[in-house]
């Protein structure tokens, strides 16, 4: 029944508008990217030609020579993330969907399928997009390309301390291509989770406006990038590449607390307040 339930919130989820809106915005914002760099590098030598995963949208690496789709994404993120599916619960509380889910289904297993839907849903959303772009590179761009856009020689002592900073960097030697696909699966993982924050938040508090709800994950994430130690950056842990030295324990803390607070709104989701 769960997974039913599960299964039909995400269709649901993905076939609204905002989903549809935010989904639109970020394959324009990849396929921007992808035709300014098709533009920009025709012609290249495969010697002086940049690796193709580090020409994709999240890869942090573009701060080195054009940091134009960084800054965007880093200012679209804490507005886009709660935006398709997040605020979908409290929907269900105004429009009086929810009374009649809860008869079927009762508070515990709404509240976990519908969590669970916002996570998933808001996680295919914020990875389709960039896995797309992905083979879109592979197809433009030469494979046996190296470089760095820091123009580093990628044996350069510089350039391995850099690359001994990212995320998983042994993962990323193995193979950048592996590296790129779970960096894109993780950054969607952490839109799903912060979604889903905001859709757990909604099952404590209830206000007028549903918009507010949207506020705390961005003004977390806002003042995240307003700090002036960068590893406790939340894009230091979200986008591929990252070469800034990390906080490891707030790195996690950016994806368990999340998680965390989820589990705790399907624990107390069978309070009798709630079910009224």
């Amino acid at each position: 029944m769960l997974i039913r339930a599960t299964k039909a919130h995400v269709l649901f989820l993905l076939k609204r508008r905002s989903a549809q809106i935010t989904f639109a915005l970020l394959f324009a914002v990849v396929l921007l990217r992808f035709v300014v760099d098709v533009l920009e590098f025709r012609g290249y030598d495969v010697i002086a030609m940049y690796h193709p995963m580090k020409l994709l949208s999240l890869s942090y690496n573009h701060i080195y020579y054009n940091a134009n789709t960084v800054i965007l994404l880093s200012q679209l993120f804490p507005l886009l993330v709660a935006f398709p599916a997040g605020l979908s619960l409290a929907a269900d509380q105004a429009s009086g969907a929810q009374t009649v889910l809860l008869a079927r289904l009762g508070p515990r297993r709404y509240t976990a399928s519908k969590i669970l839907a916002v996570i998933i849903a808001t996680a295919i959303l914020f990875t389709l997009p960039f896995l797309m772009e992905m083979v879109l590179n592979c197809i433009a761009f030469p494979l046996q390309a190296t470089g760095d856009m820091s123009n580093l020689n990628i044996y350069d002592p510089q350039h391995i301390a850099m690359t001994d900073r990212y995320w998983l960097p042994e993962l990323y030697h193995f193979s950048p291509y592996l590296y790129a696909v779970v960096g894109i699966l993780r950054f969607g993982l952490f839109a799903g989770l912060l979604a889903g924050f905001t859709a757990a938040l909604s099952t404590f508090i209830r206000i007028k406006y549903r918009a507010f709800l949207l506020l705390p994950v961005f003004l977390l994430l806002f003042y995240s990038i307003s700090l002036e130690d960068v590893s406790l950056r939340w894009y230091n842990y979200a986008l591929l590449f990252a070469d800034e030295p990390k906080n490891h324990l707030f790195g996690a803390g950016l994806y368990v607390l999340p998680a965390v607070f989820c589990l705790l709104a399907v624990l107390c989701s069978g309070w009798k307040d709630y079910r009224r």
